[in-house]
């Protein structure tokens, strides 16, 4: 029992030893030491109620512990525990102090420069007055004149000054701003590089009073972190500094914490501010999706962004397809939200001209020369306002300016909340242009269908042509279209329809017989049956001086060229002109489906042309012959012509579409055109059944059916 007494005192004592052991080789700092100082005082505790213990039950140990010596080991172990307290409170009362400097080398520890680093800054460049204590002692111990911190001010504006907190051994808080060309710390901003003046004189130490004539050395540091710079770190010291190593060692791992921390702070800003922008656009997309007019949906976006921004004018200018007109929508504290077309023919000149050709959101002002609207109910801003372009795709589709309260300022979060809505607006006006082209295009479609089906001869086969001329000029960024038709056994093209805009003077000689060997891109299109862009200036496209003129008439820069094909067979050309200098947007994969649908629409209506030739010759044969009575036999034609080749056309004009639509799944046109073709695939069935059912019941029957077998047999080969 002696024996497990004494193993237990032992034991006791080395727990304290190995506790003393944890609190001296304390070496983190104490945001990330206190679990280490918790084990090395309950080590302690722990063994010195072990020795207790063992002690009391004194008359169980050996002989060698009689009781002077037990009085004496107590209080060793007592004055022990008690010196272990008291160095540890030392070390977790002043870490700083404790750990500031070691072995006389005077060197500052990572923690201290951690924790003093990211205590350093406020938001918006201000350092906390709390660290001008210990950059004073920094001050003190290196014998420094003064330590400054000049850091770059807020993104926004142009950059012109430093904003310099001075620190110095009597605690003087001096605050400076220093020009970044004219001074010293500027030269170091710009070099990026540890920057070493020679010795000057006269160093302010105060606000009101300058110290004795000395010399004294500047040497800037540079706040780098990545390729970014943040501003500079300046030391001032004497001429005859003897210790410049080991101090600029020091100061590079300060400045490196420094631009740490103010990249890591920044990062986290933007993050709480893409938080913010992210709640702002979701309910947007919601009100977007709820009320899709934006008459309806721009007073509930207003409200959104005044939670934001507070402004007096809201202005949303959208930018219409053909690219020459702007819709204005406006909403104020009234809550008016009203519209109204304005041309752009002064658009150029005016304050949305401007915020249009900007490319990224800024402060405006309005000068004299803008144009002033004649309206009074939608003027644009009389005042300094904020506007951004409504880029999609690098195209302009509208402008969007706020104009704020008057007395109020605009400030860095207005624009930063302006850039963020930029993109949303720019989003939601392309979706809008595109559904409501869809539809427009639909209508249009379905008119230039009504109209190909009326065509009975070639005077209204020309009007019909002409129609679709004007519709691809108008609905497409071009000048002019021309469509050419082949003749003379696929030898020559002949201009049958033609439009351009106002302007544009026509080569008369453009209106005559091509031959397809003096023109071989046309013939090449056609033959290759592919949409072709060629332009009047590029070298593998080498024409001569008449195919120049044929191709290529006044103002016309570049000319896309599609084939109208129909069942493989080639047909004609469509060309579509661009004038030189024309700042128009580039033609979409919409505007080429729509280009392809119309070129199949055009082909169709020449096949049903020809096919209409041939069944009338085929009914005049008949009629010849006999077999058919003059009396009846014309009507029945025509009426059966003409259904069942406009039942015809609208299925190969579903099919020609969906091909030139790739069968896209998301093409909202791909349903619309399905049911065109089943609706008249049944009826060409139940035209063709009544037809065979009359025919059997007159006379002759025979002659009849067999009249009208080849004709569907014409007609389906």
């Amino acid at each position: 029992m002696s024996s497990l007494l004494l193993g237990l005192f032992i034991s006791g004592t080395l727990f304290v030893f190995i506790g003393l052991i944890f609190l001296l080789r304390l070496s983190l700092p104490p945001s990330r030491g206190w679990p280490k100082v918790y084990i090395g005082a309950a080590m302690i505790l722990f063994g010195r109620f072990i020795n207790l213990w063992t002690i009391l039950a004194g008359d169980q140990m050996p002989t060698v512990l009689n009781a002077s010596n037990r009085i004496v080991l107590e209080g060793a172990v007592g004055y022990l525990g008690g010196i272990i307290f008291v160095l540890a409170g030392f070390v977790e009362i002043a870490p700083n102090v404790f750990r500031l400097f070691r072995n006389g080398d005077r060197k500052i520890r990572q923690g201290l420069i951690y924790n003093a680093a990211n205590s350093l800054i406020y938001p918006g460049c201000e350092i906390k007055p709390s660290v001008k204590s210990m950059l004073g002692y920094i001050c003190k111990n290196y014998k420094l004149e003064a330590i400054s911190i000049h850091l770059v001010p807020p993104a926004g504006g142009t950059l012109k000054y430093f904003t310099g907190k001075t620190f110095n051994y009597s605690d003087n808080w001096i605050r400076k701003e220093f020009p970044i060309k004219d001074s010293i710390p500027g030269r170091a901003f710009l070099d990026r590089k540890i920057f070493r003046s020679e010795p000057i004189g006269m160093l302010a130490q105060s606000h009101s009073e300058q110290s004795q004539s000395s010399r004294v050395r500047y040497m800037g540091i540079p706040i780098v972190t990545g390729i970014r710079i943040w501003g500079v770190v300046g030391l001032i010291t004497r001429a005859d500094f003897d210790e410049p190593k080991p101090l600029e060692k020091f100061m590079k791992y300060f400045a490196e914490r420094i631009g740490f921390c103010l990249d890591y702070e920044k990062a986290d800003r933007e993050n709480k501010a893409k938080s913010k922008y992210l709640n702002i656009h979701l309910s947007m997309i919601d009100i977007f999706n709820r009320w899709p007019d934006l008459n309806s949906s721009l007073p509930k976006i207003s409200e959104q962004i005044r939670r934001h921004i507070e402004f007096e004018q809201l202005l949303l200018a959208r930018l219409d397809d053909s690219g020459e007109n702007m819709w204005r929508y406006v909403y104020s504290d009234s809550g008016r939200s009203l519209v109204q077309k304005a041309v752009s023919a002064r658009l150029d000149q005016s304050l949305l001209g401007r915020i249009a050709r900007s490319q990224k959101p800024e402060l405006f002002e309005p000068k004299l020369t803008d144009d002033k609207d004649k309206t009074s109910d939608i003027s644009l801003p009389k005042s300094n306002c904020i506007g951004a372009p409504l880029l999609k795709d690098r195209q302009l589709v509208g402008v969007l300016v706020l104009t704020a309260p008057e007395g109020r300022k605009y400030t860095i979060n207005d624009l930063n909340v302006l850039r963020f809505l930029s993109p949303v607006f720019a989003e939601y006006l392309s979706h809008l242009n595109l559904k409501e082209r869809i539809h427009h295009r639909e209508s249009q479609l379905t008119c230039l269908a009504k109209g190909f089906g009326a065509v009975t001869n070639a005077d209204e086969l020309k009007n019909a042509i002409g129609d679709a001329a004007r519709i691809l000029t108008r609905e497409l960024p071009i000048t002019s279209c021309r469509i050419m038709l082949l003749e003379n056994g696929g030898k020559a093209f002949r201009t049958i329809g033609l439009h351009q805009i106002r302007g544009l003077d026509w080569d008369t000689r453009s209106m005559s017989l091509i031959p397809t060997n003096s023109v071989p891109s046309h013939f090449n299109a056609a033959n290759d049956a592919r949409s072709l862009t060629i332009k009047f200036d590029q070298p593998h496209h080498v024409l001569r001086e008449k195919e120049k003129r044929l191709l290529f008439y006044s103002g016309i820069a570049s000319a896309t060229l599609i084939p109208i094909t129909n069942a493989g067979e080639k047909l004609g050309v469509i060309s579509l002109g661009e004038m030189r200098n024309k700042k128009r947007r580039a033609i979409s994969v919409e505007d080429m489906n729509f280009a392809l649908a119309i070129c199949s629409s055009i082909g169709i209506l020449l096949q049903s042309h020809l096919l209409r030739r041939k069944m009338d010759n085929l009914g005049a044969t008949a009629i010849g012959r006999g077999d058919i009575p003059p009396s009846r036999i014309p009507l029945e034609w025509a009426r059966y012509h003409n259904e069942v080749m406009n039942a015809l056309a609208g299925i190969m004009g579903g099919c020609e579409l969906i091909a030139s639509a790739k069968a896209e799944t998301d093409d909202p046109l791909i349903g619309k055109y399905i049911n065109v073709i089943s609706h008249n695939g049944e009826r060409i069935r139940d035209l063709t059944q009544n037809l065979n059912r009359e025919a059997v019941t007159d006379t002759p029957a025979k002659g009849r059916i067999r009249n009208v077998e080849r004709a569907e047999e014409l007609i389906i080969h």
